[in-house]
């Protein structure tokens, strides 16, 4: 007989644990990484169960009783978590009633404590976790990664919950009940080491050691609110992953509710694990092609250009950086057919954004397109917080035809006026490229389809990449793949 003591956080196993049994448990929770040492990559092996102080992160409590089933093991548990104040009364949601799916998500992930919410782009996970917040109405964080996506959650929260909502990030320290945070702000600060948001603040450090210790006691104060969260949840959970997210949940040692939100939360590999370990299994998963399909996303036309003159396959010797420069980058006559797609969809008036993976090649495109009678700004890393809200209202206001982005248009960018993308930079991410396409197909007034381009580029790596691409969309019923443009 063992018994295990449930926390917050992590759960301990009380009684007689034999080294078979320790092992099986290491199995059962282990996952794989592929690391450069210097001058090759090599595999590597990451436990999660502590074989020394018999413990593992409480998201794989199921795995541990499978295990212990498996061998016969009688146990039981004692539940150490501290549960949060049932007598607070929820709050209300305002401007917005959640959709029956919605809704059954909703209830499904308070119920389960620990969650991951599997959405596709456009099937409102805001409203789902501001209806969350609301009807838990406990101290709470909602952590992102980006500062678009910061300032996004925090002006739909605001505006879904009528009340004061913090901000922990951007250079911005306001702690409420309910706050919006940034991770790399939470990393910095649990370690002990503030990091000045500019050359400003960082100025002032230097030469006025009253500021700085004001600092420090802000620090303290975002201890505070991070280790009193009785709620957090991760907005685009697939980058759970990462150490900065992990210690960030593993800081949060009084929430009882964990969750993420994301719609490709797995990769498909070992590291999924780590999801489940920190946040939760998944309690809803809804399809791009389940919402088009009830009339809360539009339909898509992919088209698939060839990338090249020929479409005959070509080898190259060459690295994959060196094939992706020559052949998407500085490739013209595909460059020039993405130019003639943005012509052909100003004549539909068509709203455009178009993703690159490189800097370079969004500026070579914002070139030629500008030669054009359209209206095109190009949204990467360089242009400050300001100009990029400017550009996208432009863009819902349609007072700009076309957006370029680099991957900070794959998360939080909300425009629903948006009705058509081309994939000028390639890639084989999933995550990346459900996003993109889900960015085209929210309802807006008069918009019925979305349409896609994307390319087939005919060379050693991108041939590859292009057929997981598509084999993505093909596994959507909904999507309607369209051969010739």
């Amino acid at each position: 007989m063992v018994l295990l003591h449930v926390g917050n956080i992590n759960t301990r196993i009380e009684g007689d644990v034999d080294s078979d049994l320790r092992l099986a448990l290491t199995r059962a929770m282990r996952y794989k990484t592929k690391e450069y040492n210097g001058f090759e990559f090599v595999e590597l092996e990451h436990n999660l169960f502590n074989k020394s102080r018999l413990t593992f992160p409480t998201g794989l409590y199921s795995k541990a009783a499978t295990v212990l089933k498996k061998y016969d093991i009688d146990f039981d548990f004692i539940d150490d978590r501290k549960q949060f104040d049932s007598t607070n009364k929820p709050l209300k949601l305002h401007e917005v009633t959640p959709y029956d799916y919605q809704e059954k998500i909703i209830t499904d992930s308070i119920n389960s404590q620990r969650f991951i919410i599997q959405v596709a782009t456009g099937g409102g996970k805001t409203v789902i976790a501001a209806a969350i917040l609301v009807r838990l109405n406990v101290p709470s964080l909602f952590v992102v990664h980006t500062g678009d996506l910061f300032e996004q959650a925090h002006d739909e929260l605001s505006r879904m919950l009528k009340i004061p909502i913090g901000k922990i990030g951007g250079g911005e320290f306001d702690i409420q009940q309910i706050n919006v945070c940034m991770v790399q702000t939470i990393h910095s600060v649990l370690k002990s080491k503030y990091i000045p948001f500019d050359e400003v603040e960082k100025e002032q450090m230097e030469k006025d050691e009253i500021v700085k210790k004001s600092y420090d006691v802000r620090n303290e104060e975002v201890k505070k609110a991070i280790q009193n969260a009785q709620c957090v949840l991760i907005d685009e959970c697939h980058h759970l992953r990462s150490n900065s997210y992990v210690s960030t949940m593993k800081a949060c040692k009084n929430a009882f509710y964990r969750g993420g939100m994301s719609a490709t939360p797995h990769a498909g590999d070992s590291r999924d694990i780590i999801l489940q370990a920190y946040a939760g299994k998944i309690v809803g998963k809804i399809t791009a092609s389940f919402l088009i399909k009830n009339g809360y996303l539009v339909k898509p036309k992919i088209y698939y250009l060839l990338g090249s003159k020929s479409g005959a396959y070509k080898y190259s010797r060459q690295r994959y950086n060196s094939i992706y420069k020559k052949h998407i980058v500085e490739n013209a006559f595909r460059n020039q057919l993405i130019v003639d797609c943005v012509e052909r969809f100003k004549e539909l008036e068509k709203s455009v954004l178009i993703t690159v993976t490189t800097k370079k090649h969004g500026k070579m495109l914002l070139k030629m397109i500008s030669e054009l009678d359209v209206s095109v700004e190009f949204l990467y890393s360089k242009v400050n917080k300001l100009e990029r809200k400017k550009f996208i209202q432009q863009v819902r206001d349609k007072k700009l035809d076309v957006i370029i982005g680099t991957s900070l248009a794959d998360e939080g960018l909300n425009i629903p006026a948006l009705d058509s993308l081309i994939l000028a930079g390639g890639g084989k991410s999933k995550t990346r490229i459900i996003q993109r396409i889900g960015r085209t197909l929210r309802l807006s007034n008069g918009k019925d389809e979305a349409i896609v381009v994307d390319f087939k580029d005919c060379y050693r790596y991108l041939l590859g990449h292009y057929k997981e691409r598509r084999k993505m969309c093909e596994a959507e019923p909904e999507f309607e793949i369209i051969e010739s443009f």
